[in-house]
């Protein structure tokens, strides 16, 4: 099932999944966080998405063991997790990158659009509508073409804690809340890849 993109009309609120309380207002133009205390804490990489993706034929295997490589992949994926300043409980954020797979990146693209570490312009925002489903999507319009970021939830924790001594970390035992995230990008891949196309297909 395709991915519709629409504009978001007035203002798009991300909510706390526990009590509902307001935790990011959203326009066309900017983020703004509710409270000083921000929203979203710490984030890593989702652990076995990759080899999903390769494994159902969605993406092409590549040397893992040098670093450097994903400096020239399309795509990005991350678990953020934060705390809700109302109830305090935990939630996560599930967010993918992509752009066009016809696009060359390179590590500059990388570290500046889906990294963002690097001073880029400013984005605008939307919605993206699929079967029912609605996320929020940022749209940067770079050199080498739109580049989206599709970011799901927040979903409450299952687990008792996605942060340890040193942040959030994925890598280690089984976690409810890696496999939910897995599972939804694995599922949607197809279509985000297919939207990644279309809007760089449009003048």
């Amino acid at each position: 099932m395709s991915i519709e993109l629409k504009p978001i009309e007035v203002e798009y609120c991300r909510t706390c999944p526990s009590c509902l309380e307001p935790l990011l207002r959203v326009t066309t133009q900017k983020e703004e966080v509710v409270t000083e205390d921000g929203w979203i804490s710490d984030g890593d990489t989702i652990f076995g998405l990759y080899g999903k993706l390769v494994e159902a034929g969605l993406e092409n295997e590549v040397d893992t063991s040098d670093h450097s490589v994903w400096y020239y992949q399309n795509y990005d994926y991350m678990l953020w997790v934060g705390h809700c300043p109302s109830c305090e409980n935990e939630f996560f954020v599930i967010d993918a990158s992509m752009i066009d797979d016809r696009v060359a990146v390179n590590p500059w693209f990388v570290e500046s659009y889906f990294h963002q570490n690097l001073e880029i312009p400013d984005p605008t925002y939307g919605l993206a509508n699929q079967g029912g489903e609605q996320w929020l999507v940022t749209r940067h319009e770079t050199e080498m073409g739109v580049s989206l970021t599709h970011s799901f939830g927040p979903f409450a924790i299952k687990d008792d804690t996605l942060i340890g001594p040193n942040g959030v970390s994925l890598c280690s035992g089984e976690l409810a809340s890696v496999d939910h995230a897995a599972t939804l990008l694995l599922k949607k891949w197809p279509a985000l890849k297919t939207l990644a196309r279309a809007v760089n297909d449009k003048p």
